[in-house]
């Protein structure tokens, strides 16, 4: 089941933003949190579907699924016509361009959370992972808020380097 949960969430790719690329990296050394704190830079300075989605994909990897539905689900309304090239990262042979449609990744993302969810704990609030679920404006203030404001599970970078050092099964004390 953890191998099912770490492929549902790699990063999708970079754009130009210099914390999402360092977020990237990041990613690849298998440094999730030190990611997604980079991740959550990119989107505040540019809360663009695929900046919004990459955080998603770190703080479902970090076990903070509450702020991963709210920016998969915005990004499942919002990126349905975004399309990105997959990196190396995620199992894109290199020299072919694979591409993705964001809103069907991050759809198909909260369906596979569901699953995973029933899997493990034998129900679901299928209404809160629902792609569709909540009103737009809703939806919008609940990712903008993840994106722009600060949660009791944002953590500092000095934090981060620690649950990192722990390896890939750290989670928050």
């Amino acid at each position: 089941m953890a191998d099912a949960k770490r492929t549902l969430a790699l990063p999708i790719a970079s754009d130009n933003g210099q914390a999402a690329g360092a977020g990237l990296a990041s990613a690849a050394w298998g440094d999730q949190w030190s990611a997604t704190n980079l991740y959550k830079r990119a989107a505040t300075a540019d809360p663009s579907v695929l900046n919004r989605f990459n955080l998603a994909s770190g703080y479902y990897l970090t076990g903070r699924t509450e702020e991963a539905v709210a920016l998969y689900r915005s990004v499942a309304r919002d990126g349905q016509f975004t399309r990105v090239q997959l990196s190396p990262l995620n199992g894109a042979v290199e020299g072919t361009a694979r591409y993705i449609n964001l809103g069907d990744e991050a759809s198909r993302r909260l369906n596979a959370m569901a699953r995973i969810q029933v899997a493990e704990v034998g129900a679901i609030d299928i209404a809160t992972l629902q792609p569709g679920a909540g009103s737009d404006r809703a939806g919008d203030l609940s990712a903008m808020r993840v994106v722009a404001g600060s949660s009791a599970h944002d953590i500092p970078d000095d934090q981060a380097f620690a649950l990192d050092a722990q390896g890939p099964n750290a989670t928050l004390p």
